[in-house]
Order: structure tokens, then C-alpha cells, then sequence
């Protein structure tokens, strides 16, 4: 999202920062996957927000990306990024965007500030940061009753903007979600498929129990035989 009263040119991008896993989101309920057919709502540097219970996959190919700025804490230099193309839109051109669950999205949107409202603003923030930063500031008292309340947050506070690279017609955009499930801690005609824990015995290579969390990648994974060789865990 950009602010409404800021220019938009292509330049130098000065702002990179990785995403972080946060609960809650929201997807278009069209369920389309055109390029242009939804809008990706960021909540905090570099995140979406997606719930596995309203979203199937994670776009892939988005055409309209959101882009969280606001615009009292900015610079009024145009923000710049690198052989890329930035054309401000109307929120009426994202389909699907008068249906959305407006107020599920502002409570997901308010569960990823909670990490930029425990620290303070440095003095060397890019734009976006800062931007991110003073738009989460200023939601903290905000309580929208019902969805067209917490449209009107949005619409008020960002603009949608079509993001590529010059020359193209589609952005493209990698996102993390965490994905939030049902379930029951004991079994029923819903929930009958059980969901374990991890083996004692499962183990890898190189790590130990009280080291930290249990590798997901770059690892050998499996059981120790009789050599006390690890093989694969069947």
C-alpha cells in the first residue's frame, strides 16, 4: 500500500526485510486465482496473512498488490524501486474486494502489528518501515464493529497499487502463511484422523534434544539401526 499523497516513479529499491509467520488472514471469497481478481493484504514487513480455513493456497501470481504505507510519518520523496512499475488503482477495480470479510482481515491485520507496536521506530527506517509502523500505531485503539467499519480503516489509511516489472502486465509475490486448523483432542465423526507427535526415536543427524527446535531441512532425518546408522524411519 502507498500513500495517497505520495508520487509513484520507478528507481532503486532501499528496503528488504524478511516476512514473519503470523495467524489469521483473508483471501477474496470469489476464490479466484486470476492475477487480477484479489489483493494481498500486508500486515507487516514483507507478510501475509492467510488462514488454511479461508484460503486454499497462497497467491502466486497477483497482478493488484496492497502495499502497507501510510502517509503522515513519510518522506514526500517518491518512493523508488528497482525496474519496477507502480500504478495506483481504485479499490473498485480489486474483484471480489466489496465481498471480502473486511473485519476477519482487520483482526489478522491487527494480530501482525503486535511486533512492530512492542519496538521502537529507528531514526534509520526506510519509508516502508516507517510507514508500516506509524499505520499500526495509529489501529491500536481502532475497534471496528462490523465490516464496513474495518473497510473503511483500510480504504482510508492505504491505496492499492499494481505492482510489476516494467514491461510486464503481472507482479508476482512470495508470501508465508501460517495455517490455522479445526480439531479436537478426542476423536469424533468430524475429527477421526489422528494427528501425532513427533517419535522419540525419529532423530537427525547432528542434533541434539536440548539443542533447540527439531531441523525441518538441510538434515539426515530418520532412526538409528542396530550400528546406530541412520536409515530411513518407516
Amino acid at each position: 500500500m502507498l500513500p495517497r499523497a505520495r508520487a509513484l516513479e520507478s528507481g532503486k529499491a532501499a528496503w528488504d526485510r524478511p516476512g514473519r509467520l503470523i495467524r489469521g488472514g483473508w483471501r477474496s471469497q470469489s476464490g479466484s486465482r486470476n492475477p487480477a481478481a484479489g489483493a494481498v493484504l500486508a500486515g507487516d514487513i514483507c507478510l501475509l496473512t492467510l488462514n488454511s480455513m479461508s484460503c486454499k493456497a497462497a497467491m502466486c501470481a497477483v497482478t493488484t498488490v496492497l502495499w502497507c504505507f501510510f502517509g503522515p510519518g513519510a518522506s514526500a520523496d517518491p518512493l523508488k524501486f528497482a525496474d519496477t512499475a507502480l500504478e495506483p488503482v481504485k479499490w473498485g477495480d480489486l474483484a471480489g474486494w466489496t465481498a471480502d470479510d473486511h473485519l476477519a482481515a482487520f483482526g489478522a491485520y491487527q494480530t501482525s502489528c503486535q511486533v512492530l507496536r512492542k519496538s521502537r521506530q529507528p531514526r534509520d527506517a526506510g519509508p516502508i518501515y516507517s510507514g508500516l509502523w506509524d499505520v499500526c500505531r495509529s489501529a491500536r485503539d481502532v475497534r471496528p464493529q462490523n465490516a464496513h467499519a474495518a473497510r473503511a480503516f483500510f480504504e482510508q489509511n492505504f491505496v492499492p497499487v499494481r505492482i510489476a516489472r516494467l514491461g510486464d502486465l503481472e507482479g508476482f509475490l512470495t508470501g508465508y502463511y501460517e495455517p490455522i486448523v479445526q480439531g479436537s483432542r478426542f476423536p469424533n465423526p468430524e475429527f477421526h484422523v489422528p494427528l501425532y507427535r513427533r517419535p522419540p526415536d525419529l532423530v537427525a543427524a547432528g542434533h541434539k534434544p536440548a539443542a533447540g527446535p527439531f531441523p525441518n531441512k538441510g538434515a539426515l532425518i530418520g532412526k538409528r539401526d542396530e550400528k546406530n546408522e541412520i536409515v530411513p524411519y518407516h
